[in-house]
């Protein structure tokens, strides 16, 4: 898998493009740069999207089908409860 800010390309041993996936694909999600992109087993793809803006629940991951079907989407949550441990209390202990 070949991945660029709005590309995500597959290509065959020959160079030939086999499969790729571009936010106009997915019109309903607000793709701001896509950071990593996985073919998983089952031939779905996992394709992550760097949130640029933090103002809204940005949209963080997809999980597309081999048609360009969205399976999941995974969103930031804001203001998450870490609990008892987390990065200020790491390093202050």
């Amino acid at each position: 898998m070949i991945c660029s800010t709005k590309l995500v390309r597959e290509v065959n041993a020959k160079g030939d493009t086999v499969w790729e996936f571009k936010p106009d694909d997915v019109p309903d999600y607000k793709i701001t740069g896509f950071q990593i992109a996985i073919r998983l087993p089952n031939g779905n793809t996992l394709i992550g999207n760097w949130p640029k803006d933090t103002t809204n629940v940005p949209l963080q991951a997809l999980k597309i089908t081999p048609a360009k079907q969205v399976v999941w989407a995974l969103r930031a949550v804001k203001n998450p409860d870490l609990g008892r441990f987390h990065h200020d209390s790491a390093v202050r202990s």
